[in-house]
């Protein structure tokens, strides 16, 4: 795992998926805060991903919806 930090716009560019369903992932709580991602300082600051936290939550997603 290489636990790289990127933008929003970044994450989606490497995961293939708009920034609406990223914030509906989110809403839902399948990606979490402190695990998925990590915020500076407020509400409006820029957010920061873990590429391989999120793909594994997405994995981990896929295979729960497919079971």
């Amino acid at each position: 795992m290489r636990n790289q930090f990127v933008s929003t716009i970044q994450l989606c560019e490497e995961v293939g998926m708009s920034r609406s369903t990223l914030d509906k992932l989110r809403a839902e709580g399948v990606l979490l805060p402190g695990r998925e991602f990590y915020r500076l300082r407020g509400r409006r600051s820029p957010m920061f991903w873990s590429v391989d936290a999120v793909v594994q939550a997405l994995r981990s997603r896929t295979a729960l919806a497919d079971s």
